[in-house]
């Protein structure tokens, strides 16, 4: 008959339960951390992107009542335009709205309005 081949090196240990549980709570803490990282960072960016849409609408409302003319302009996918009316009840007024709008979906993001004398060229 054959002989059966010595494995007694080949011991491994095994890790108690203690062990186990420290080791899994530490791994939970890393990740708990980064998913806090990571939802904050989207968040500000988010918050951000919508902060430099309202910059670039009032720059546009001014540059628009000095007398340039603006065509639509898109920009990071948000088309950008401007709309001027007439207020009929003062006469001397005029209404000047600047729109920022999703191009995907033509959803409308957010609107600047501005308030400005007829002829006012400031």
């Amino acid at each position: 008959m054959g002989q059966l081949k010595d494995r007694s090196y080949l011991v491994l240990q095994a890790s108690t339960l203690v062990e186990v549980l420290v080791a899994m709570t530490i791994l939970l803490t890393v990740f708990a951390a980064g998913m806090m990282l990571f939802a904050n960072l989207t968040r500000s960016s988010a918050s951000r992107s919508s902060k430099e849409a309202v910059l670039r609408m009032q720059d546009m409302a001014v540059r628009y009542s000095k007398g340039e003319e603006l065509p639509v302009t898109e920009e990071d996918g948000i088309s950008f335009f401007v709309e001027e009316e007439p207020l009929p009840a003062w006469g001397d007024l005029k209404k000047i709205k600047v729109y920022a709008q999703r191009t995907a979906d033509g959803l409308l993001l957010d609107s600047v309005i501005m308030i400005r004398k007829q002829d006012e060229q400031k």
